[in-house]
């Protein structure tokens, strides 16, 4: 997460705070990766560069929550979305 977002500089917004329990630290990491994916200044190719994940033959129609999970968890791993959307998606 800190690889892709270290060239990402916003002023903090409300709208993205997390209240999770967790320490203000990590709080402020996933608060960042929400702005990030939501600023519209930023090109969507530019937002997704690096990512090689092959969705091939992927039908969210017909998806289980293992899958669904799998997807989530490799999303996490690249710094895309956060863990607790990961859980929420299982």
């Amino acid at each position: 997460v800190d690889q892709r977002l270290k060239t990402y500089f916003a002023v903090p917004d409300k709208r993205f705070e997390v209240k999770s329990g967790l320490s203000p630290q990590e709080e402020a990491v996933k608060q960042r990766v929400r702005q990030y994916w939501a600023d519209k200044s930023i090109p969507e190719s530019k937002k997704l560069e690096g990512l090689n994940i092959d969705l091939s033959g992927f039908d969210p129609r017909n998806t289980s929550n293992r899958q669904l999970l799998e997807v989530g968890t490799l999303l996490a791993e690249q710094g895309l979305i956060d863990t607790d959307l990961v859980r929420s998606l299982s």
